[in-house]
């Protein structure tokens, strides 16, 4: 073999071997490429190609698996709302007529939309869908049968309104209080045609303060409610605002997107059909509630203070008992604050019944007694 062949197969290796190296270099270029630009940590993360492949089948598989819990997610939702949809009822005005079916109600004769609460045909509403005790209506159930309203019930604090129909073994909605739910939470509402409102709790204790003198409040008066994220229109009036677990929260009250929580009316939900008026308990003072109010001369911003003399009524029962700038801090063991207001827990106890309040007096607390009396 002479010098040229030698040189020529040297000159063959030294390329070999460029293509190699360069070879290797292109793919680490190209992993890191890939690794950088169209897939960057920490979405895929691979150290081989043989890496690579097992990732894109594992993205493949939690691709499926979402859309396996997606579709989870919406039968749950339809399963609740089917098992719902028979205690929700339209609400129609009354009018004479001969054929009783349900396509001789016109859609400007409905007012609203109530809910089933006893089986044997008591159904709860609000104020604005019925506004006169006095008159009767047509209630349509899910199968669109047609009942005419027999009794018709009302509460002026909370305009909550009871109408009773003739029926039996019906099915009822279940209830779940305000502290059982959260800010964010996703709940539904029924419209007048059947559809469904998907909606999130915006607040749990909504206080719509106008002006300063808002911020004054009666012990027998409610003033903070559900606020959903969005308002929905009058043909929502009634509906029951339910849990995606179903479970009514409380009643869509208001077209501006408010909800009064079961919470404020419980206590008439265990008085309907005892043929008997409820009677709330009575305390008869006027506070300012420190959780919506800044001020740094204020600690901890809880409790509800009375400010001033004229703020405990003549016939309040705890007139001498409660003073002037003393603060309410407990009612019973319960603190009031921002989840839980004065008003919200009087209304748990009874007319005559007698609780302990903690206040704040000067820089002491101490524990006074008080009888309540019956509101008027």
């Amino acid at each position: 073999m002479n010098n040229n062949d030698k040189g020529t197969i040297k000159r063959f290796f030294a390329m070999v071997a460029v293509i190699v190296i360069l070879g290797f270099l292109a793919g680490v270029v190209g992993e890191l490429w890939i690794n950088g630009f169209l897939m960057p940590d920490p979405y895929l993360n691979f150290k081989r190609y043989s890496d690579l492949s097992k990732k894109i089948d594992d993205l493949i598989v939690k691709q499926q698996d979402t859309k396996k819990e997606a579709q989870g997610a919406d039968k749950l939702l339809n399963d609740t709302v089917e098992k719902i949809r028979p205690t929700v009822v339209k609400i129609y005005k009354y009018k004479k007529f001969t054929n009783k079916q349900i396509s001789s109600l016109l859609p400007d004769e409905f007012l609203g939309l109530g809910t089933i609460v006893t089986n044997d045909g008591w159904i709860i509403t609000n104020n604005l869908v019925s506004k006169n005790e006095k008159d009767k209506y047509f209630i349509v159930t899910n199968e669109n049968k047609i009942f005419e309203s027999q009794e018709n019930v009302r509460d002026q604090k909370t305009g909550v309104v009871f109408l009773k129909i003739a029926a039996n073994n019906l099915s009822v909605i279940d209830f779940s209080l305000k502290y059982d739910t959260v800010n964010g939470q996703q709940v539904f509402l029924f419209g007048a045609g059947d559809d469904l409102q998907l909606e999130n709790i915006d607040k749990l204790n909504y206080f719509d303060n106008q002006d300063f003198s808002s911020y004054l409040h009666k012990s027998e008066v409610f003033y903070k409610y559900i606020h959903l994220g969005e308002a929905l229109p009058a043909s929502y009036l009634g509906s029951p605002v339910v849990t995606l677990n179903g479970k009514m929260i409380g009643l869509y009250s208001s077209v501006d997107g408010l909800v009064l929580p079961v919470d404020y009316f419980k206590g008439l939900l265990k008085n309907v059909g005892k043929n008997e008026i409820y009677i709330w308990p009575y305390l008869g003072i006027n506070f300012y509630d420190l959780s919506e109010i800044i001020n740094p001369d204020l600690s901890g911003n809880k409790g509800a203070l009375i400010n001033s003399i004229k703020d405990i009524n003549v016939d309040s029962p705890a007139k001498g008992i409660l003073l002037t700038q003393d603060i309410i801090l407990k009612v019973e063991n319960e603190e009031v604050n921002a989840n839980k207001n004065l008003v919200e827990l009087l209304m748990q106890y009874r007319p005559d019944e007698k609780i302990n309040l903690t206040v704040k007096r000067g820089t002491e607390e101490k524990v006074v007694e008080v009888q309540l009396g019956k509101a008027k």
